[in-house]
């Protein structure tokens, strides 16, 4: 009468404890047979032990094999928990998808939740600190945060807040705004996501004006070094995946250094001739109806 699969069902059936009752009767079963004259029978519960821990041996050597075979295994922790589900949060977010790398958005407007399901992502409504998401913010798969809302005193919280179930070197934050020159910057509760002097602002705004979030494959003949000479300040990196899809966010406290056959995320701003070409070739075709008017 459960609601458990036939994958969960097949799991239990090989990895349930089964032992407790044999355990539980057999000093019982072995005094009676002692009593009725059968000596061999203080050998039970020594061997109904035996058996008992070598079917668990077995059953945790096989559980893991088993569990992905039926495909009812806990995904790993690689994935990212994105606090905010606004435009970057989503580019961010999708980008992320497409490289097989789980990614839930959590947002308390609506509006952003919305727009997050109809692009297929995975979403949580709701504020990540309250008692609500403690229990109904499904995080299995999850091992980072990377808090990114236009609200600082949110990140902070959420920094905190899942730090200790994390790890403190799990835990980005990306500031909102560029800090004035000449003040101290305020420290994070989290690693400073994307590098210093990287915020929300500037990238909302870039991503704005057509900048996407574009994949470049690193390799002998084009380097990381390379990467950054070509795209000089019209590039932010912000991921760098391994060959193993193992993922690195690019942080002031952290030194990536994406080698051959890595792949880099990194929003690209638009190439400014691309906006020229359209209006070039608007003002052709303006001219072109202009001489086909004239000639009929």
């Amino acid at each position: 009468g459960s609601t458990l699969s036939w994958r969960e069902r097949g799991l239990l059936a090989w990895i349930a404890p089964r032992g407790i009752v044999a355990a539980a009767v057999i000093a019982l079963f072995s005094l009676q047979l002692e009593q009725k004259g059968y000596t061999e029978a203080v050998l039970l519960v020594p061997l109904t032990f035996v058996i008992i821990i070598g079917t668990v041996v077995l059953q945790s050597l096989t559980a893991g094999p088993l569990a992905r075979l039926l495909k009812v295994a806990e995904p790993g922790s690689g994935g990212f928990l994105i606090v905010g589900a606004n435009p970057l949060a989503r580019a961010i977010a999708k980008a992320l998808s497409q490289n097989d790398v789980s990614v839930r958005l959590t947002d308390m407007l609506w509006d952003n939740v919305s727009r997050a399901r109809m692009a297929g992502l995975q979403t949580y409504y709701g504020n990540p600190l309250s008692e609500h998401a403690e229990v109904y913010l499904n995080t299995a798969g999850l091992g980072r945060v990377l808090a990114m809302t236009a609200d600082e005193h949110l990140n902070e919280l959420a920094c905190t807040r899942f730090k200790g179930d994390f790890g403190p070197k799990r835990v980005f934050a990306l500031r909102v705004g560029a800090r004035e020159k000449g003040r101290k910057a305020v420290s994070l509760a989290g690693l400073e996501a994307f590098g210093e002097g990287t915020n929300f602002v500037e990238l909302s705004r870039r991503l704005a004006r057509g900048a996407e979030i574009r994949q470049t494959n690193i390799s002998e003949a084009f380097s990381f070094e390379q990467f950054g000479i070509n795209y000089g300040e019209r590039a932010v990196p912000l991921f760098a995946i391994d060959p193993k899809g193992r993922v690195e966010v690019f942080a002031t406290e952290a030194e990536v250094q994406p080698k051959p056959g890595w792949v880099v995320l990194a929003l690209v701003d638009a190439d400014p001739d691309e906006y020229k070409r359209p209006a070039k070739t608007e003002k052709a075709e303006a001219k072109a109806e202009k001489l086909d008017a004239r000639t009929q």
